[in-house]
């Protein structure tokens, strides 16, 4: 089988990034974000931070939270 994988141009890791979600976002000029993450992330509220930026910068968005956490394999 071959295939190709392309990730996205940058990474952001550092204490507080997600507060700089919303600017990143708005920077590319999107107009709606789509959050992916899995059940136990959001119940941690760790998707929370997020969900706020994005609010309090009046961006579009919605959470997709029915993946499965770390999926083998066979998916």
């Amino acid at each position: 089988m071959q295939f190709s994988f392309s990730t996205v141009p940058s990474l952001v890791c550092a204490p507080g990034a997600v507060a700089q979600a919303a600017e990143f976002a708005q920077r590319r000029r999107l107009q709606r974000v789509l959050v992916v993450a899995d059940p136990g992330v959001v119940r941690a509220g760790l998707v929370q931070p997020l969900i706020d930026a994005l609010d309090g910068a009046g961006l579009s968005h919605a959470l997709f939270s029915d993946v499965e956490p770390d999926p083998g394999e066979h998916i």
